[in-house]
């Protein structure tokens, strides 16, 4: 069999093949074919142009479904750019009405919050005074009427324990306050990214 033969059988056998990659198998061959010294030899060694052309159409198989996955991961790829770029769109048509509705909001937890400390605040002050003057009433009323002068005492030390038990708790809760914040931070947080993993 000559050369002309074999490469002829063997481009028959590849019609199934994409033009660009059967031309190429055909040039490997033709320039194997041409750097042996001895042509019916190299054929003989080749095989038969059906055989070899198995050879190829197998290769040839095993890579596409490669091709095929790249063309999906491509796919992905395109899709998740796509779902980038509504987010940005999304972002940029939603911040004349977002913008002004998380400043309110801050300000509504920050009005929140500093209403919360200056309430606990006069609370307090108003314990630690109420109890320190019903003590100085005790110290008054002390030689005239002893029972009122105890109902007295009773209530500065009551008012005094109040405020000291209430400035207690507001450092309890200023130390969690942070704590409680990365929690719900956390939470949030994990709510979202799992939100994102199921592509809700």
């Amino acid at each position: 069999m000559t050369k002309t033969e074999f490469l002829d059988q063997l481009n028959h056998k590849l019609r199934a093949m994409p033009d660009n990659e059967r031309q190429d198998a055909l040039e490997y061959y033709d320039g194997y074919l041409n750097d042996a010294e001895d042509e019916e030899a190299a054929i003989a060694q080749l095989g038969l142009p059906g055989e070899v052309a198995v050879s190829i159409l197998i290769n040839h198989a095993a890579k596409e479904p490669a091709a095929g996955e790249a063309s999906q991961s491509a796919r992905k790829a395109g899709v998740k750019g796509l779902r980038t770029a509504w987010m940005v769109a999304l972002v940029i048509f939603a911040l004349p009405v977002g913008l002004p509705l998380v400043m309110v909001l801050a300000a509504l937890a920050f009005s929140l919050t500093l209403s919360i400390v200056i309430t606990v605040g006069v609370s307090v002050l108003g314990f630690l005074l109420g109890g320190v003057a019903s003590i100085v009433f005790f110290l008054m009323v002390l030689l005239q009427d002893a029972g009122t002068a105890l109902l007295f005492l009773g209530q500065g030390l009551a008012s005094l324990g109040f405020g000291i038990l209430l400035i207690k708790l507001m450092a309890v809760l200023m130390k969690g306050f942070p704590m409680i914040a990365r929690f719900v931070e956390k939470k949030i947080g994990d709510k979202i990214a799992r939100r994102n993993r199921h592509g809700r």
